[in-house]
């Protein structure tokens, strides 16, 4: 997603503020898209990449989390697969906030990449 040099200049900018993800500086800095962050990390965490469209969220899915728990955490709840809540996420590797949705949607959590814009525009669209 981006070159040696464009990654030292993001890793600076992290310890200057280290509260921020490194893949928000990427794309702040304009050296990657958040397209492009988002599906490195799910390869990288082998973790599925997806493209939120409206068509894919099942509004019994999100009836499971309420629309305060997925604004603090980023994610939208996607589908229910068997027994599992599919919950799109920033990081999914998040533990605090999948046990949250966990908790509160009383099934286990599959996480899935998406971009935070995807996230927050479903969050309005189906909560708002």
């Amino acid at each position: 997603v981006v070159n040696e040099a464009q990654l030292e200049v993001a890793l600076k900018e992290q310890r200057n503020a280290p509260d921020r993800r490194l893949g928000a500086i990427l794309v702040d800095l304009g050296f990657a898209t958040e397209d492009g962050v988002a599906q490195a990390l799910g390869v990288q965490r082998g973790v599925e990449f997806l493209r939120i469209r409206a068509d894919q969220i099942q509004k019994d899915a999100v009836k499971l989390v309420n629309a305060r728990l997925a604004e603090h955490h980023c994610c939208m709840p996607i589908r229910l697969n068997e027994d599992r809540l599919i919950l799109a996420m920033v990081n999914p590797l998040d533990l605090v906030a999948i046990e949250d949705v966990e908790r509160a949607s009383e099934h286990p959590v599959e996480p899935v990449v998406a971009t935070a814009t995807d996230i927050n525009y479903s969050i309005r669209q189906f909560y708002y």
